[in-house]
């Protein structure tokens, strides 16, 4: 064990992120509301799926991020579904106080909901368009340190790792995205001491190119690679080296088959190395995350064995996520939830037992 770093540990899930994260779903709730408004639907008493899709004009592939807007309000009561017919509730949403530690989430969503509309009736590309200037932007605040509501994800992981990373340490991070998690951990004076190489990974050259070019560590060599966890991960770099720790910070869940991706991790994880995984998760009376009505536009987002009317889940439970381990060489996880009244992440471990 690190006896350098401290093993006492900040507290993250305070009352006050409770409150952030309250307001950010009625606020969800509320721009999703005015969609609603901007079809007959509200001059029915009430109306079926059916009717939504026409009144939309949506197209076959987004009906199921029609299903999860419809399905987020039921959660938060402001529709009632019963008998296959949806039926507006009192009170309507409205819009919070808007808070100033929240502008990334706000400035995200509002972005998502004016063009809402015409994604899901095929005008507009949501890849080009979240992904474009604006877009980018609005993605890279929303994925940073100043965004409260992602970063604790990045800080949990941190906290977790800490403790148990020995000297001379090599770490994989899966799925790096715009780096917020990496550079959390290179630039810790305490924890960088005792990693001798840190590889970032994404799917995207451009991702991993730009997180490289901006991270800085003077006691951590900083490696890059482009790597696709849906394939075994060692045949996609001849020089790839075996890891102490794999980790990676809300971006497992989108495997195509995530068993067959933690197979993967397993095999270059040196013995007794660790997977360790912060992920947003789903509980009782939360099934529908509202960050998720920013996600369930793009095209990669899960979609299989779906239900007809069923929303989207890209993030998974506490069972999925040890039934996901069970099925792969892991064999088991450890899954710890956070604190609180409202289940919204958990750090998830795996470790190789040969």
């Amino acid at each position: 064990m690190n006896s350098e770093v401290p093993l006492a540990k900040r507290e993250l899930f305070t009352e006050r992120y409770f409150q952030l994260y309250a307001n950010s779903t009625v606020y969800t709730s509320k721009l999703i509301y005015d969609l609603l408004d901007r079809t007959q639907l509200k001059k029915q008493s009430a109306f079926t799926l059916q009717e939504a899709i026409q009144q939309f004009g949506c197209k076959d592939e987004f009906v199921p991020s029609l299903s999860w807007i419809l399905n987020f309000l039921v959660e938060n009561e402001y529709l009632v579904y019963d008998q296959s017919k949806y039926r507006f509730s009192q009170p309507e949403p409205h819009f919070p106080e808007r808070l100033q530690e929240l502008t990334p989430t706000y400035e995200l969503l509002d972005f998502v909901q004016e063009h809402w509309l015409d994604i899901i009736s095929g005008t507009k590309d949501p890849t080009r368009l979240f992904f474009g200037f604006k877009g980018a932007l609005l993605w890279e605040n929303y994925f940073s340190e100043k965004n409260e509501l992602y970063h604790i994800h990045n800080e949990w992981l941190v906290d977790e790792i800490s403790p148990s990373v020995h000297k001379n340490s090599e770490i994989l991070e899966l799925g790096t995205g715009l780096g917020s998690g990496s550079r959390l951990i290179v630039e810790d004076p305490l924890l960088s001491k005792n990693i001798t190489t840190y590889f970032i990974s994404d799917i995207s050259p451009y991702m991993v190119r730009k997180v490289k070019r901006n991270l800085n560590s003077e006691n951590v060599t900083i490696q890059s690679k482009v790597l696709d966890f849906n394939f075994p991960l060692i045949s996609q770099d001849a020089a790839f080296e075996y890891c102490d720790y794999v980790i990676s910070i809300n971006a497992l869940h989108c495997a195509k088959d995530i068993p067959t991706s933690l197979d993967f991790i397993y095999d270059i994880l040196k013995p007794n190395g660790r997977l360790i995984l912060s992920e947003c998760i789903r509980g009782e009376g939360h099934m529908y995350p509202h960050q998720e009505f920013i996600f369930n536009l793009l095209p990669d987002y899960r979609r299989e064995n779906l239900q007809p009317g069923e929303g989207l889940r890209g993030f998974l439970t506490e069972s999925e996520w040890k039934e996901h381990f069970r099925d792969s060489k892991f064999g088991e996880a450890k899954v710890q939830i956070n604190d609180g009244e409202v289940i919204l992440g958990a750090i998830i471990e795996g470790r190789k037992t040969n």
